[in-house]
């Protein structure tokens, strides 16, 4: 991997797990007064973003939990050099 998992993925996704706390807490607080996301963020573009990068620090934080193997998204990762797994393991590094 180059630049980009060096520099910012492991360094933002080393708060995967207060990032998808946050994200639940979020989504829950919109469901329970029935808001949809759409009308607090007035951007497709962001809302698409951010659902996208709660589910990484979701699924991410959640293999670092289980200690699971995810190299199964490393062929859609790749494309914005990520390793998943390496990250994970960074996750696991962070949390000591």
């Amino acid at each position: 991997m180059g630049w980009l998992q060096d520099n910012l993925w492991n360094n933002i996704f080393k708060y995967a797990f207060p990032l998808s706390f946050l994200g639940s807490i979020g989504y829950g607080i919109l469901a329970v007064t029935q808001t949809d996301i759409n009308s607090v963020i007035v951007n497709k573009n962001w809302v698409f973003a951010m659902n996208v990068f709660i589910g990484l620090c979701g699924l991410l934080s959640l293999a670092s939990w289980f200690n699971t193997d995810i190299s199964v998204v490393n062929g859609v990762t790749t494309l914005i050099d990520l390793n998943a797994n390496l990250t994970r393991d960074n996750i696991d590094k962070s949390k000591d």
